[in-house]
């Protein structure tokens, strides 16, 4: 299956923040924002912290100058969940940030190492990995390393040539398909008569 496109224009952080964990930033729409984000307990929590939250929902999905983490839970039925691609994933990996991520499936598809983001479904898993970047020696920097190499998977110059080829297939198949009545026919006797021909020659009889 050929990956989503990644966020066009895409601005990956900057790498004068160093291993800092201050800003954390959730990209996609309102609709789906995780309601814990808004409780009081778990805004004091992160307050505690020294780390702000910051949502994206329109107009700034591509800048992640200043954003440490990404954080990708949703609130909606695991059937919805199931159609979702792992572009949040992709694009935090070309931004070089470590992301904490809701267990949806195309996440988990991608998923070949630890250090390929944080699955945290709720809001103590979040403060949980907050904890893990900030504590753990090296983590931070391992998992920004670990997902650029992740990225150059999801090259815009590689994946146009699969699209490409992936659309050079349907047309072809779509031609095969849609064939007049009367070629369809010619194709067919001509087929049986290649086949009666290999059978003469083997000597093969019903």
């Amino acid at each position: 299956m050929v990956p989503h496109w990644p966020q066009p224009g895409l601005i990956p952080r900057d790498p004068a923040r160093g291993d800092r964990l201050e800003t954390i930033a959730y990209f996609g729409s309102n609709q789906y924002e995780p309601q814990f984000v808004k409780a009081g307990a778990f805004q004091d929590a992160l307050r505690q912290r020294g780390v702000r939250f910051v949502n994206r929902f329109q107009g700034e999905w591509h800048d992640y100058r200043h954003v440490d983490a990404v954080l990708a839970v949703r609130d909606c039925p695991p059937v919805v969940l199931a159609t979702k691609p792992a572009s949040k994933l992709i694009n935090a990996w070309k931004a070089g940030v470590p992301a904490m991520l809701g267990p949806e499936p195309a996440y988990r598809e991608l998923r070949a190492s630890p250090l390929d983001f944080l699955e945290t479904a709720s809001a103590e898993a979040v403060l949980d990995a907050i904890d893990r970047l900030r504590q753990e020696p090296g983590l931070y920097r391992m998992m920004a390393e670990h997902g650029a190499k992740r990225a150059e998977t999801f090259d815009v110059d590689m994946l146009t040539q699969k699209w490409i080829a992936l659309l050079e297939e349907a047309r072809e198949r779509n031609r095969r398909e849609t064939l007049h009545p009367t070629m369809r026919v010619i194709r067919y006797w001509g087929n049986r008569q290649k086949i009666n021909l290999g059978k003469r020659l083997s000597g093969w009889r019903d």
